[in-house]
């Protein structure tokens, strides 16, 4: 019985530490949602896979710089979304990790001035197309 207990066990950790694995690997996780505001340091272009350019931000906030991930550079574009060195924003998203520290900032959300940029629905799914990532 104490045998059949503990391989219980080891199935149920097993069965929760992938997903734990996977938020921790930079997947947008609707529990690590947050809003940062400060502003924009660094607007950067990101080679993507299929040759897909991505933007991201560094963001000046009271915790320090924090790195922001849009979406899809032509994406953005599409929206009439320009956002510059200097501009003041407020952005919603999932706090990820990056290497071995949670740092970076996947957006569901940037808002700066009167205009607010939408990437992603309630649940992470990017707006631009992208596929829901569903836990196994």
């Amino acid at each position: 019985m104490k045998k059949l207990s503990l391989i219980l066990i080891f199935f149920i950790i097993c069965g929760l530490l992938p997903g734990e694995i996977r938020a921790q690997k930079g997947r947008y996780d609707t529990a690590t949602v947050q809003t940062i505001s400060g502003q924009v340091t660094a607007v950067e272009t990101l080679p993507g896979k299929r040759g897909v350019n991505r933007l991201r931000l560094q963001v000046s906030s009271p915790e320090g710089v924090i790195p922001v991930l849009l979406g899809p550079a032509n994406f953005i574009q599409q929206q009439n979304f320009a956002v510059a060195v200097g501009d003041k924003v407020t952005v919603t998203g999932s706090r990820v990790a990056r290497g071995k520290r949670f740092g970076m900032i996947l957006a569901s959300e940037v808002q700066k001035d009167s205009q607010v940029l939408k990437l992603r629905d309630p649940a992470g799914v990017p707006l631009w197309g992208g596929k829901p990532r569903i836990p196994k």
